[in-house]
């Protein structure tokens, strides 16, 4: 009898933890398109650079993902946020983009050093972090200068 009842409470969490995530997943497209419409143009790159606040680095890098394929080629996404402490930024671009030479990393190379760490990741996505939650704005300034320099 407990066995039973263990099991059809493990199917009712597994159920209720597929609806979190596919409920998550809709605010993230939500989120996503909403960052995405604010995109502007440096050169022939459209660009988002933007503050996420709360959002885990994790998440983060799912979002900018996001924004980039709402956004398609060519594309370049930075968002930052303070969560628990610690301070997040991540760069996302297409992969035309990173073919031609411009990285992820290089965007926000800068910018994790003003939140007091470094980046680094795979050429079309880059995370980095620090614990200087105070640093956010100057890292996303950073990261938009170097969008600048880098596309225009």
């Amino acid at each position: 009898m407990v066995r039973g009842l263990d099991e059809g409470l493990l199917a009712d969490l597994k159920a209720a933890e597929q609806h979190a995530k596919k409920a998550q997943s809709a605010g993230q497209k939500e989120i996503a398109a909403e960052l995405a419409a604010k995109a502007e143009r440096i050169g022939t790159v459209s660009i988002v650079v933007g503050e996420v606040p709360g959002t885990p680095v994790g998440d983060l890098q799912k979002l900018a993902v996001a924004v980039r394929d709402t956004i398609g080629a060519p594309s370049a996404v930075v968002l930052g946020s303070a969560s628990d402490g610690r301070a997040g930024i991540v760069a996302a671009v297409d992969k035309a983009t990173a073919a031609s030479g411009v990285k992820a990393a290089a965007l926000i190379a800068q910018a994790a050093e003003a939140i007091g760490g470094g980046a680094g990741g795979r050429d079309d996505v880059a995370t980095g972090g620090g614990k200087n939650t105070d640093g956010i704005a100057e890292a996303l300034r950073l990261a938009r200068a170097a969008a600048e320099e880098l596309f225009a």
